[in-house]
């Protein structure tokens, strides 16, 4: 990046000029832009940090929808955010802008739902794989769940001379070897195979001898944290790192995700990644300290860890503004894998547990775009594998509170409240719905109910489609209960805010 283009933001002294201190979306723009810093550019370190504590400040002395935009942003810039998760609620912002596009807003509704469908017969295909092993398509999604697999199995199921064996099975790649296997381990190893033999029909021969090869350096370094496990061995930092980039898989799937893309992911595009390329080694490290990050308890450890995580992306968007002679589609993969490790990780605060939960509400996130007040059309879905799972409807406060779906509920709504900060008192927007006791009321029941039996509420998805009014304090416990408890900006006053947090 230009950075003298920056260079007209500041005074006389170097520093940024206190002007644009009163300018809102002056200092958004700079904060989103000067995400994209790589190292050495001390003036976009200075202008984060300059936009960031303003922002802060002033966040609340703003109204909708630019509060929310500046709240969001600030807990997720643009640069880190994944496209498509971040376009859902941007729409809902937008819309409610004076100035917006009406013709754009629709087209970009519309693009949202087309790929509703299409997301849907992904998630079908890989269900119906799950029943009948058939690897004939979503190739990245059964990877993962191999490596998924695999990395319980190095962590808490193998003995070392168990896991010894099947790291010699899979660097001789042999389907003899797998006599020589416990049987437990017989099923996994056959899947390896079998979705490498898929790979290996691909056009490009390249794509499948990479694989084999970076499967194999993934798997001895599972070996290797195993191994520092059983013998109480603390490595350094850049001993652990060495081997925690590979064990992230991002070098494998960023070899996965090259697969079936074409004459665009040439012999020279595979070499240059099994060369670990700055960019991947960084979109790894990225992935791999968020999560160390999200199960840290040390301050001070967690400051330095965010640090290194910092200087990563760095060198990531040094990657893509500085690119070598690989196209960019290529490249924004690469990029996604650094925004899925702070979209997975960020804000977890040592609550992993939880990450089901999150990642499940953030797929009820996608099902068809509504804006007809229907709670229960827009941000609740129907796993068919829960719908058995509890019989009991709760029908009250007590018994909401003991079923354990409805406490992961509350609790991560009630984090992501705290987490955004999003206790302000808010204008109702002018589609939604003012519900009154009886109705809410009504709701808060029905929804104990979708809960309990296995159905999920999407974080903040109420609040672009019905409105709670303030309640008083009889509704204290029967607001706590609710799934919906976190909305972008929540209509509470202080005082009520107050005894929701020491609950």
């Amino acid at each position: 990046m230009i950075t003298d283009i920056f260079n007209r933001y500041t005074d006389e002294k170097g520093r940024f000029k206190e002007s644009l201190i009163n300018d809102a979306c002056g200092l958004l723009g700079l904060y989103e832009a000067a995400h994209l810093r790589v190292r050495e550019e001390d003036i976009l370190d200075e202008a984060l940090a300059f936009t960031t504590t303003h922002l802060k400040s002033m966040v609340e002395l703003l109204e909708y929808p630019l509060a929310a935009q500046v709240t969001h942003a600030l807990y997720r810039p643009i640069r880190k955010g994944l496209e498509r998760l971040e376009a859902r609620p941007y729409m809902s912002i937008y819309q409610d802008e004076a100035s917006h596009s009406k013709a754009l807003l629709k087209l970009a509704k519309l693009d949202f739902n087309l790929l509703q469908s299409l997301y849907k017969k992904q998630l079908s295909n890989i269900s119906r794989w799950w029943k009948d092993l058939d690897f004939s398509s979503r190739i990245q999604t059964k990877i993962l769940a191999l490596i998924t697999i695999i990395d319980d199995m190095f962590d808490a199921y193998g003995t070392l001379e168990e896991l010894e064996l099947f790291t010699e099975a899979i660097g001789r790649w042999d389907v003899n070897s797998i006599y020589q296997l416990p049987e437990y381990m017989k099923p996994c190893y056959q899947a390896v195979l079998d979705a490498y033999k898929e790979i290996e029909q691909m056009e490009n021969k390249e794509d499948h001898i990479v694989f084999t090869m970076q499967k194999r350096q993934s798997v001895r370094a599972y070996f290797n944290e195993a191994k520092w496990l059983h013998e109480d061995y603390v490595p350094t930092i850049e001993e652990y790192l060495s081997v925690a980039q590979v064990t992230s898989e991002v070098t494998l799937f960023t070899v996965i995700c090259f697969v079936g893309m074409g004459r665009m992911a040439t012999k020279e595009v595979f070499e240059w990644v099994w060369n670990d390329p700055k960019i991947v080694g960084a979109s790894s490290k990225v992935m791999r300290l968020m999560d160390d990050m999200a199960s840290h308890k040390s301050s001070m450890h967690t400051k330095e860890l965010n640090k290194q995580v910092e200087n990563a992306w760095k060198d990531v968007n040094q990657g893509c503004l500085r690119p070598p002679a690989i196209p960019m589609p290529l490249l924004t993969r690469v990029l996604n894998f650094a925004r899925t490790g702070d979209f997975m990780y960020k804000g977890r605060d040592d609550r992993i547990p939880l990450l089901p939960l999150h990642l499940c509400s953030t797929l009820t996130f996608l099902p068809q775009y509504s804006s007809h007040g229907n709670p229960f059309k827009a941000g609740i879905t129907k796993p068919k594998a829960l719908l058995a799972s509890t019989p009991t409807k709760p029908y009250t406060f007590r018994q909401d509170i003991k079923d354990p779906q409805w406490q992961l509920a509350m609790d991560v709504e009630y984090q992501a409240l705290l987490r955004n900060n999003t206790w302000s008192v808010v204008h109702l927007p002018y589609h939604g719905i003012l519900l009154d006791a009886n109705g809410y009321f009504n709701i808060d029941r029905h929804k104990a109910y979708l809960v309990a039996k296995g159905f999920t509420q999407t974080q903040g998805i109420d609040y672009f489609d019905t409105f709670d009014q303030p309640y008083s304090e009889a509704d204290h416990h029967s607001y706590c209960s609710h799934p919906c408890t976190f909305i972008p900006m929540v209509h509470l006053t202080t005082e009520h805010s107050k005894r929701i947090s020491k609950w």
